[in-house]
């Protein structure tokens, strides 16, 4: 755990010019994601975290594009655009950002800022499950079991449904249950074959 004159010192370098000292972007977004979460004794600040998220990302680090996404989605000190939030998702995408292709899923899926397109929210939630994300693999389960952009598939919302519980995630485990339940009340009907 850091020490609050290391915290301190880290800001100070923040402050100095870059002919005296260059922070690695991944820093300066930890800085950043600190103001906008109000960590680590930091206040919140919103203005503070975007300028810092800005200046890692055009050095390049995804994260910061997913970072100034999260800010303009949420309306954090700026206005809510989802415009701006797609285009920042987009570039952490490109940077391999798995939760970058899960929101740009949920927008595409809910019409934030753009015409609802339930395939190509599909198509995001497959790469971000892909690349293992629970909150993904549980959106194909919904995919699946409402039939969203697929034929509905109970058989294929349970397998996704299954694959997002294994890291824990409450929604999916209470998902299983109740596919389970509904499996154990129909077995119960006299003459109802499974």
């Amino acid at each position: 755990m850091r020490s609050i004159a290391a915290l301190t010192f880290g800001w100070a370098l923040l402050a100095l010019p870059t002919s005296m000292v260059d922070p690695s972007p991944a820093e300066i977004h930890r800085i950043a994601w600190e103001y906008q979460n109000a960590a680590n004794g930091k206040a919140r600040d919103y203005a503070r975290a975007r300028a810092l998220y800005e200046r890692a990302a055009a050095a390049g680090y995804a994260w910061s594009y997913y970072g100034l996404a999260t800010i303009y989605s949420r309306g954090q000190g700026v206005n809510v655009d989802f415009a701006a939030a797609r285009g920042f998702y987009l570039q952490a995408a490109a940077g391999g950002i798995d939760r970058a292709f899960f929101n740009l899923g949920v927008i595409y899926h809910k019409g934030l800022g753009v015409a609802r397109d339930d395939r190509r929210a599909l198509d995001y939630f497959k790469q971000a499950a892909a690349m293992g994300l629970d909150h993904a693999c549980f959106s194909l389960g919904v995919f699946y079991e409402k039939g969203y952009a697929v034929p509905a598939s109970p058989a294929l919302a349970f397998v996704w449904y299954s694959r997002a519980a294994r890291s824990g995630l409450p929604q999916a485990m209470a998902k299983l249950n109740r596919f389970r339940l509904d499996r154990c009340e129909r077995a119960l009907v006299i003459g109802q074959r499974q």
